[in-house]
């Protein structure tokens, strides 16, 4: 977390700062865990067991930011390792989220390993090796590389990624490029994170010159 504030200070211009998580009681995150992946939060049933390991991340940002002290215009960042994902009305379910683009906004590590998809190849490779009895991790390793894994060096600069999208949401108000090499595109595939966050890391022209005017703004 002190990266990611040195980060921020250096790209953007502006004061930021590692601070300690706020204090949750642990019946009000319950409250957040999704209880049917095919239902939105509002028609959850006394029946919905909860047992799902998936909190709904507009639920889970409006509690945390209840139980933060705000200074005027301060944005907070929060990094989680729970999965957390939101609710598509477009074909009513569920989907495993990196970023919820809030104040405060949330970021899941666990998110960025497994919410963007890995290779097609590789989730067929494990389906067929698990079905024959054999070792799932040596599909792993052909495909080492590929995707993020929690104890991935990347995901540090990837983690920089994501901020630098909830800053530009919260400044802008515009949600994420269309330019696929834009460090703002919201790539819902492994490779796609890995290029615009870890290979090629940068801003398209477009949003390079609204970085400057940020930068002067904040100076």
């Amino acid at each position: 977390m002190g990266a990611v504030a040195a980060f921020l200070r250096e790209t953007f211009g502006v004061p930021a700062e590692s601070r300690t998580p706020p204090h949750v009681d642990r019946r009000d995150t319950d409250a957040c865990r999704v209880r049917s992946l095919f239902r939105p939060p509002e028609r959850w049933g006394d029946g919905d067991t909860g047992i799902i390991p998936l909190y709904d991340g507009y639920l889970l940002a409006d509690l945390l930011g209840g139980a933060l002290s705000y200074d005027e215009g301060a944005f907070h960042v929060l990094f989680i390792d729970d999965m957390i994902g939101t609710y598509d009305h477009t074909d009513m379910r569920y989907h495993g989220r990196v970023l919820i683009s809030a104040n405060p906004c949330i970021v899941s590590v666990r998110g960025m390993c497994e919410a963007p998809a890995r290779p097609r190849d590789y989730c067929i490779d494990v389906m067929t090796c698990a079905a024959a009895g054999g070792d799932v991790q040596d599909v792993e390793s052909r495909y080492g590389g590929r995707f993020l894994t929690y104890d991935d060096p990347r995901m540090q600069e990837v983690a920089h990624g994501y901020v630098t999208q909830a800053v530009f949401h919260f400044e802008t108000g515009e949600a994420f490029c269309t330019d696929a090499d834009c460090r703002l595109y919201n790539s819902h595939w492994q490779s796609g994170v890995i290029h615009t966050q870890v290979v090629s890391p940068r801003l398209c022209e477009r949003h390079q010159n609204m970085l400057r005017i940020m930068a002067v703004g904040a100076a």
